[in-house]
């Protein structure tokens, strides 16, 4: 017998981008998906499944150690831009994998 996964809780993941100051369209683009996708699977109309979960899973990891460890939005990140902000959290992530 297979063992099913939890569900993936998108509304803490949400709460989660938020407080990093990530916009919808952030999120949307860090998990891959189109913002619809992203807000569907935030409302709980939709289900990301196989691969894809493991990727958000993986990614929500790596964004918690920001927030942990690394006290993300630092002071300089709470003052830029969004989409300067996006790019910098990109740069940082890449210190995560």
């Amino acid at each position: 017998m297979t063992k099913m996964a939890a569900p993936i809780n998108f509304d803490l993941i949400d709460k989660l981008g938020t407080k990093m100051l990530l916009r919808t369209k952030d999120k949307a683009m860090l998990f891959c998906v189109s913002r619809m996708t992203y807000n569907r699977w935030v409302n709980g109309k939709a289900a990301p499944h196989g691969p894809k979960s493991e990727f958000i899973l993986d990614l929500t990891r790596r964004l918690m150690v920001l927030v942990m460890n690394k006290g993300w939005p630092s002071p300089d990140v709470v003052a830029m831009k969004g989409d300067e902000r996006y790019q910098r959290l990109l740069e940082e992530l890449e210190d995560t994998a």
